[in-house]
């Protein structure tokens, strides 16, 4: 019973042959694998973590954005195909990862500015903060079109579009929805 009690689906990525996914369980999430021959292991069953928010490839490995609930537990990890190591603690909420090119793009809540900043790498060591949201904005989601970033700010049922200049290092605004119900 690798998934009993009530777990909740966090997120999902392919790892070279594999599926892995992730629960959300308050202090108890897990990231599970499926295999090729369609077996269902735990990777990690974390207390103190309570989602597995994101997923994306980068470079050779499988980053994971995660939620703990205190002290400083890594809240985003990565999996190389053998095992789970965390790198990065700086924040409690890491809501969304996406890799784009050479960068891979961090989404995450922090606590002294109630709100989230849009962090990007190059190197999974050094993090350069991009874009501030603002005070109870949330940025849950990062995609790109044809390698430009694109994030999305939630504020209540308002959500703002922004398309991210890597050259001028600078977010544009693309699109507003001022009363959306469900995103």
């Amino acid at each position: 019973a690798l998934i009993s009690g009530s777990h909740a689906y966090g997120a999902h990525a392919v790892h070279a042959n594999e599926l892995l996914f992730g629960t959300i369980k308050a202090g108890a999430a897990k990231i599970l694998r499926i295999s090729a021959s369609n077996t269902l292991a735990t990777l990690s069953a974390y207390a103190g973590i309570s989602a597995i928010n994101s997923m994306a490839r980068f470079k050779n490995d499988t980053i994971i954005g995660l939620t703990r609930t205190s002290g400083t537990f890594k809240t985003l990890v990565k999996y190389n195909g053998s095992v789970i190591s965390g790198f990065r603690s700086a924040n409690p909420i890491v809501r969304a990862v996406h890799s784009i090119g050479i960068r891979l793009y961090s989404a995450e809540k922090v606590a002294s500015l109630s709100g989230d900043v849009l962090y990007y790498s190059t190197d999974l060591s050094t993090f350069t903060s991009a874009y501030q949201a603002g005070k109870n904005r949330n940025i849950y989601k990062i995609g790109d079109v044809n390698g430009s970033p694109y994030f999305f700010v939630v504020e209540q049922k308002r959500v703002e579009m922004f398309r991210w200049d890597e050259f001028a290092e600078r977010a544009y605004p693309i699109y507003t929805w001022e009363n959306l119900t469900n995103f």
